[in-house]
């Protein structure tokens, strides 16, 4: 008699995991709070996951007619300071489009899966239990995230990325001709206004005129408008081993940087790391307390360096002198954005 496995959170990893454990024939539950379809505060850009993980996960056919990105530019405060091939081709989509697509494969596969049902706190520690709940906010953050689509905007590469001191958004094509404009600011509380408005408002305070003009031009999808607050700069995994049994994944594991453009490819290894010991709990071969530090062990070995580094540079973006010292070295050709784009990786 196999066990099942409850998994917290449908986004990415949670939707993930339940698809690739269905695939070994894994009894598996998913609680949603939210809804499907559903806009998120996401970059919505897909980078350096390997081909292999996707065919693993049973998910690589879901993502064949997302637009392909294979060149980033990088400004501040309206000047190009970085222009470089990515060293992957990266993919834009949606976590509107993808998110739903994950829900219907997972119940394709005969997957239990109910929204607008919370797992409770509670229930975090119980045996055949995995947390994938997303980010967990930072109450001391005072980072905001918010983002939009546009229809009609022309972009002067596969990925722009602004920054100034103030924040950063980053640009990229995603499905049905659509730019999805993803940013993290400074809160200012100071600026108020509707949901539809605030990204705009607080690009102009951070003084980016010459990309609000440009936005300005292009037609806004307000449906698509979100926020979050309480943003964390990046957050690192606790020591494999410490703690109360209970089993993490994804951004509830470890939070990279969202400059870096490798949080939905870690979401997605994330769960193909962690699905063969939990089939194995499931099956019997494992205790819960093996499972879960199997689980722990093998994302801290995969993860840590580039949370690490993460961390470092997300900090520098919004450092004063940190900041103008990085695009410096860009825009003469010394900074190492190969390197450290495969160290993020």
């Amino acid at each position: 008699m196999q066990r099942e496995i409850t998994i917290g959170g449908g986004g990415l990893s949670g939707l993930a995991l339940g698809i690739a454990l269905r695939h070994r024939d894994i009894p598996v539950l998913v609680l949603e709070a939210g809804t499907y379809p559903r806009h998120r505060v996401c970059g919505e850009f897909l980078c350096g996951i390997r081909e292999k993980i996707l065919t693993d996960l049973g998910i690589g056919d879901l993502l064949e007619n997302a637009p392909v990105l294979t060149e980033a530019i990088w400004f501040r405060n309206g000047r190009r300071v970085i222009q470089h091939d990515l060293p992957i081709p990266g993919r834009g989509i949606s976590r509107h489009r993808l998110d739903h697509e994950l829900a219907l494969r997972f119940r394709s596969l005969g997957g239990r899966l109910r929204e607008q049902e919370r797992l409770l706190p509670e229930r975090w520690a119980l045996p055949g239990t995995v947390l994938a709940l997303g980010r967990e906010p930072d109450p001391s953050s005072d980072l905001l995230g918010l983002k939009r689509h546009l229809r009609h905007l022309t972009l002067r590469a596969g990925l722009e990325m602004h920054c100034a001191p103030g924040g950063y958004i980053g640009l990229c094509p995603v499905e049905d001709g659509r730019v999805n404009a993803s940013a993290l600011f400074r809160l200012r509380p100071e600026i108020k206004g509707p949901r539809e408005e605030l990204q705009r408002q607080y690009l102009l305070a951070c003084g980016f005129q010459e990309l609000v003009e440009r936005m300005d031009q292009a037609s806004p999808d307000l449906d698509s408008c979100a926020a979050v607050s309480s943003v964390p700069q990046g957050r690192l995994p606790r020591r494999p081993g410490t703690g109360p049994q209970i089993c993490r994944i994804g951004d509830r594991f470890g939070m990279i940087g969202p400059f870096t453009g490798n949080g939905m490819s870690m979401a997605l290894e994330s769960a193909a790391l962690a699905a063969p010991a939990l089939a194995d709990y499931s099956r019997g071969a494992l205790e819960w307390e093996q499972a879960v530090r199997t689980v722990e062990r093998l994302q801290a070995r995969q993860f840590s360096k580039r949370l690490i580094l993460s961390a470092a540079l997300h900090r520098s973006l919004f450092h004063p002198v940190a900041l103008p010292l990085l695009t410096a070295l860009g825009s003469s050709g010394l900074l190492p954005m190969r390197f450290l784009f495969r160290q993020l990786r």
